[in-house]
């Protein structure tokens, strides 16, 4: 018998702070073995199609950095559109860290709204910042102090969202842009997390994604390219056991 939902994230969030992630080699092999480890199939097929409809209709949600009058949001108010004509009476969910001007129009009155403000990517995020606008040096104060606020990062938005899955009985989560452009990687492996632990299966939806336009300084040498405009996204290439877990997630 599965456990309550009230409490699923509360058991995965005492797995995870189990876990002794004190280094960057660490959360590789963490990630290692969730790969290694997770069963196949991980989630049990539903009897038919209709009772697939009517289980996804209990909540999917849609997560994004934020919502404003912008391609990303008007995408997003498209699906749900898409999903309202096959599911019957959905409740469709947005996820994010703000809505700007304009956002209540594009998503229609019906969308229930939900701000996380951990969620927040790209100059907005700390994590963002040091891990790909500074080059860090294997085992320098900031290398260190780095994966200690990756993994809280990524803990407290297990928590955050595991519960609002819970609360929302989310059957489906739909993350545009989260696992191709890493704004926040905390985020990214945080739905990694929650999915495969909580068998909440995903639709990753990618826009773009960070190596175009965009390459290591030793690729550019050994290639004779230009400087992209995503180049940043490989600052700490040279660190494998650090950008091995950006490619993973």
């Amino acid at each position: 018998m599965s456990p309550p939902r009230s409490s699923r994230t509360d058991a995965l969030l005492e797995r995870l702070r189990a876990e002794t992630i004190e280094t960057w080699f660490d959360l590789g092999l963490m990630l290692d073995r969730l790969r290694d480890e997770r069963a196949v199939p991980s989630a049990s097929a539903p009897k038919g199609f209709a009772d697939f409809r009517r289980k996804l209709a209990r909540g999917v949600a849609f997560i994004t950095y934020r919502y404003a009058v912008d391609g990303v949001t008007m995408e997003i108010a498209k699906y749900a559109d898409a999903l309202r004509s096959v599911l019957p009476d959905p409740r469709i969910h947005v996820v994010g860290a703000s809505f700007g001007p304009g956002a209540d129009s594009a998503l229609g009155p019906s969308t229930q709204r939900h701000m996380v403000e951990a969620i927040d990517g790209f100059d907005r995020n700390s994590v963002y910042e040091r891990l790909f606008l500074r080059r860090l040096d294997r085992g320098s104060p900031l290398y260190n102090q780095l994966i200690v606020d990756f993994w809280r990062n990524t803990l407290n938005l297990v928590a955050e969202l595991g519960r609002l899955f819970d609360d929302e009985t989310i059957q489906l989560v739909v993350a545009v842009n989260t696992n191709s452009n890493p704004g926040n990687p905390p985020l990214a492996l945080a739905l990694v997390l929650l999915s495969e632990h909580l068998g909440i299966p995903v639709i990753s939806n990618n826009h773009d994604f960070y190596w175009e336009s965009g390459r290591s300084e030793v690729e550019r040498e050994a290639l004779g390219l230009p400087k992209g405009p995503r180049d940043h996204f490989f600052t700490n290439a040279h660190l494998g056991e650090v950008f091995s877990v950006v490619e993973m997630i």
